[in-house]
């Protein structure tokens, strides 16, 4: 399909649950990590569901999406930070202490603007432009991705250029395991 997504499909495709199969044998029970004392983390989305635009019947319908994602957190390199001040994301010293990339992209998903939370053993992370969040708890070892604004940029141009369908509103939870 034009924007990677299979509709309709319910459940975890076989590579995620080989993906979750071999974090559980590498690092057993879960247990709290920074993605910072790790190098990164490897998240498996495991349920994925939203709302997308049928154009046939001209209306918005509740879906399960495939959940085949795979991303990556990780403190940006110095050529990421250099790619990002080029297109006007950065000013000054300031960088982000992790991005999020969908695993085997270079470009990022999210830049979170706070190293994680140690009262609350969450890290956000948001991308204002496509009305997208990461989360990952490190207590639970659980992550969360929501890219909403499909309602709002149904129509508009500037995100045609996505993976994803810009009309389409999509949750995603899952596992991560350290890198």
């Amino acid at each position: 399909m034009k924007y990677g997504l299979v509709r309709r499909s319910v459940g975890r495709s076989a590579g995620n649950a080989a993906v979750m199969a071999a974090i559980m044998f590498a690092f057993g029970r879960p247990h709290a990590i920074a993605a910072k004392e790790s190098g990164g983390l490897l998240c498996a989305v495991d349920k994925a569901a939203g709302i997308y635009f049928n154009k046939a019947a001209e209306s918005w319908s509740i879906t399960n999406f495939k959940a085949d994602s795979n991303y990556i957190v990780r403190v940006p390199t110095a050529e990421d930070i250099q790619a990002l001040r080029r297109n006007g994301f950065f000013t000054g010293d300031w960088t982000p202490p992790y991005i999020v990339l969908r695993l085997g992209d270079s470009w990022p998903l999210n830049f979170c603007e706070r190293p994680p939370d140690k009262s609350t053993s969450t890290m956000v992370c948001s991308y204002m432009a496509f009305m997208s969040s990461f989360a990952v708890n490190f207590h639970t070892l659980r992550m969360e991705r929501i890219k909403g604004g499909g309602y709002t940029l149904q129509d508009d141009r500037f995100a045609s250029d996505l993976r994803e369908n810009p009309a389409d509103s999509i949750s995603e939870i899952g596992r991560y395991a350290p890198l």
